[in-house]
């Protein structure tokens, strides 16, 4: 199990449910598949309805798999990087590389180049 599906089950027993983990490691994947296919706009909403509703499949109270799944977003948004946990700097911005030379048009007073 990945750390997402050990926070989905962390999260669905603090909630008092005690699920399979094989069913919510299935639920888990199932609703990562049908994210392929966004019948939203921007697929919002699509992970959270799609789990909740494979979990109460999976026999967890609509209470508990609701609140376990609207759960997960909040702990991936507060967890810190590896590199932030371990003290170190965050990385510096991509360097830009360069484009293609261009051709600038000529100074006034300069007649040597004709453009045309």
């Amino acid at each position: 199990m990945t750390g997402l599906d050990t926070r989905l089950l962390a999260a669905l027993r603090a909630t008092g449910a005690g699920p399979r983990p094989s069913l919510v490691l299935l639920a888990y994947a199932a609703a990562g598949i049908l994210a392929l296919f966004p019948i939203t706009p921007g697929g919002l909403g699509v992970v959270e309805a799609s789990l909740s509703g494979l979990l109460i499949l999976a026999g967890v109270r609509p209470g508990s798999a609701v609140l376990a799944t609207l759960a997960l977003p909040d702990r991936l948004l507060l967890a810190p990087s590896p590199r932030r946990a371990a003290g170190l700097p965050p990385l510096p911005p991509p360097l830009r590389t360069a484009g293609p030379p261009t051709r600038h048009a000529p100074r006034s007073g300069h007649r040597d180049i004709a453009w045309g």
